[in-house]
């Protein structure tokens, strides 16, 4: 009995043995455009361990706290970056990520010229939730191209010689195209990018529900100033809309009756708020993430 106990515990201990030696889970960018800013990574920190610190070198600045488990940093020019995590029991984290030069904006019927080894980054602003993206390749020659696409903070979706999938939010996208041969990708799908419709205008006489809503959204379908402006929702004779802005990396919630701007309110910097609904007492309801 004394053995049988004794090869048991030595078995746990081989266990445990084995479970200091997994990595440590990483949620970050898979590449990044030149000059980005607010960047995030990430680590899942294991019970029983503690996370040291963070460091940076190449091509990039920590902008926030090094010793939490999300660090926020900033891009520099193109080339690459190096991500350090460092903890107490277990092996140094690093990730080298690269940071490649921002390319034409895609849109509907853009036609890019492959030029063989090189591998170039493309934003698509404006998809809509459940809209098709679909890009096809034509090479002179094989190996095909391979496509990536990333959401707006650079993680990776979708991969492949040619890439077709439906948007689940709505927002803003990169293309890579990493190119083995000659030949070119044409976009399908995206609308080309335009400038905001302004302050909305008139239509105090119009039907209210339907004339707000139709110019409102109007005006967030052609703006490239947001990333979202999904949620939208009535309360009492107002609509009230929910979008991020790029610029001043905000979400803005706005209130319109007839057209016209009632209220608007700003978060802090770095939220990024997707949905809004209304309470009881006609308050306003949001969810999103904090950076």
């Amino acid at each position: 009995m004394i053995r049988r106990i004794a090869l048991i515990g030595a078995v746990l201990i081989s266990f445990a043995a084995r479970g200091f030696a997994q990595p440590v889970p990483f949620n970050g960018p898979v590449t990044l455009i030149q000059g980005a800013q607010d960047q995030y990574a990430s680590v899942a920190v294991p019970a029983g361990t503690t996370l040291l610190g963070w460091s940076i070198s190449g091509n990039g600045v920590i902008e926030g706290p090094a010793n939490q488990a999300i660090v926020v940093f900033n891009v520099g020019p193109a080339g690459s970056l190096t991500l350090t995590a460092t903890f107490d029991n277990r092996p140094t984290l690093t990730r080298t990520i690269p940071i490649r030069a921002l390319g034409a904006t895609l849109y509907e019927g853009a036609t890019v010229t492959l030029t063989p080894g090189t591998v170039t980054q493309h934003p698509i602003y404006q998809v809509l939730r459940g809209e098709r993206l679909f890009i096809t390749t034509t090479v002179t020659s094989l190996p095909k191209p391979t496509l990536t696409i990333l959401d707006f903070q650079n993680r990776l979706m979708a991969t492949g010689d040619t890439i077709d999938m439906r948007a689940s939010v709505r927002g803003s996208y990169y293309v890579t195209c990493d190119a083995a041969s000659a030949g070119s990708f044409v976009v399908r799908g995206a609308r080309q990018a335009a400038n905001d419709a302004g302050t909305p205008t008139g239509m105090l006489t119009q039907p209210q529900p339907m004339a707000t809503a139709k110019t409102t959204e109007a005006t967030l379908e052609r703006s490239t100033v947001h990333t979202s402006g999904e949620s939208m929702i009535r309360s009492g004779t107002q609509l009230v809309i929910c979008g991020y802005y790029v610029s001043t990396r905000k979400s803005r919630i706005a209130a319109y009756q007839g057209d016209m701007l009632s209220w608007e309110w700003f978060t802090s910097g770095n939220d990024y708020l997707r949905s809004i609904n209304v309470d009881a007492s006609g308050g306003i309801l949001a969810i999103g993430s904090g950076g």
